[in-house]
């Protein structure tokens, strides 16, 4: 399994966040069978080619679109397997928090493929009568795929602030309460960016739609500053604490 070889070889954990969930449990890999169902419902829908033309038009126009929604699906996952690496908690409110996201996930699949195939594939969003999409449901599907990110990213707020108030039965030090809130006040930020999103898609109309989609990038430099951010101020704080026991 892809959890526990990553465990093994320390992947993605933090050396100052102690490591509590140290085996795979039962939810995760019913959450491995279904983050895995979903990419097979990116490609499923892809036509077998019956020539060498249509082979090289779908390895063309499918491409991108699916590496995209690849990328995004394992985002999610990597996010899912951070937390559950470092809180291990496996009681009934996280059970049901992780089976809403898997519910969204799965959902989510179909809105998500479908806009990055427009974005991406020329043969899929024809002009004129064969046209997937008009142009005044730009702004609708543009709210649907905010609420599922919504959706996604607030489950994992709520994630978090269940670890952070269970911090005392996980032991939680200093430095792992300070990532946990950091975690909470990026997500959330992460969160007021598809927010934003929906707002715009909602009263921009057609003419909001290319706003409502750049908005997204917002998000590169959250995850950038809270990458960096973090760091620097856990080093500020224990440089502090070693000042004071001098």
């Amino acid at each position: 399994m892809i959890r526990e070889k990553l465990i093994a070889k320390n992947v993605g954990l933090d050396k100052n966040f102690r490591l509590r969930g140290t085996d795979v449990s039962r939810v995760e890999a019913f959450s491995d069978a279904v983050f895995g169902f979903a990419v097979t419902l990116v490609v499923v829908s892809l036509d077998i080619p019956t020539n060498f033309t249509q082979l090289r038009s779908t390895l063309i126009n499918g491409f991108i679109s699916f590496a995209i929604c690849f990328a995004m699906i394992v985002a999610v996952w990597y996010s899912h397997y951070k937390y559950f690496r470092r809180y291990g908690l496996a009681d009934a409110f996280t059970i049901f928090l992780n089976m809403v996201m898997l519910f969204v996930i799965l959902i989510y699949i179909y809105p998500l493929k479908f806009l990055f195939n427009l974005l991406t594939n020329p043969t899929f969003s024809q002009s004129g009568a064969n046209s997937a999409i008009e142009n005044q449901q730009w702004p609708q599907l543009m709210v649907i795929y905010g609420v599922g990110f919504v959706a996604i990213y607030t489950v994992f707020l709520l994630l978090h602030v269940h670890a952070y108030r269970n911090r005392l039965k996980l032991e939680l030090n200093e430095a792992e309460l300070h990532v946990t809130t950091s975690s909470i006040l990026s997500t959330l930020l992460v969160i007021c960016v598809g927010l934003a999103s929906i707002l715009i898609a909602t009263f921009g109309g057609v003419q909001g739609v290319d706003w409502s989609g750049w908005i997204y990038l917002c998000i590169v430099p959250i995850h950038i500053i809270s990458g960096r951010v973090v760091p620097v101020m856990r080093k500020a704080r224990q440089n502090r604490q070693a000042a004071k026991t001098e």
